[in-house]
């Protein structure tokens, strides 16, 4: 009966550590929380404390205005998040993608 036990006790710990995994690897490379605390106008330093350091930046026209994009992207999640700030530095809005 110990032996069952035992066995029952790791298959459920294996189980609720790969659940929590996927749910790890689905979630964003900048969690929603942190995401939904930037504000229109934000400055990029102030953005930068929050968000930390991009991977990658970069300078883009968005229609006739030009623009800053901070991405954000860890192997260890799915998906993307790109951070848009205005030419003068003030942050306009995010866009998460899921892949």
């Amino acid at each position: 009966m110990k032996k069952v036990r035992k066995t029952l006790f790791i298959l459920a710990s294996v189980i609720v550590a790969a659940i929590a995994g996927v749910a790890w690897f689905l979630s964003p490379a900048v969690p929603q929380g942190t995401l939904n605390k930037l504000t229109t106008g934000m400055p990029q330093a102030e953005a930068e404390n929050l968000l930390g350091k991009p991977r990658e930046t970069i300078n883009f026209t968005w229609g006739s205005e030009p623009v800053t994009v901070w991405r954000y992207t860890s192997p260890f999640h799915s998906g993307l998040v790109d951070v848009f700030f205005s030419q003068d530095g003030y942050f306009k809005d995010y866009n998460y993608e899921r892949f």
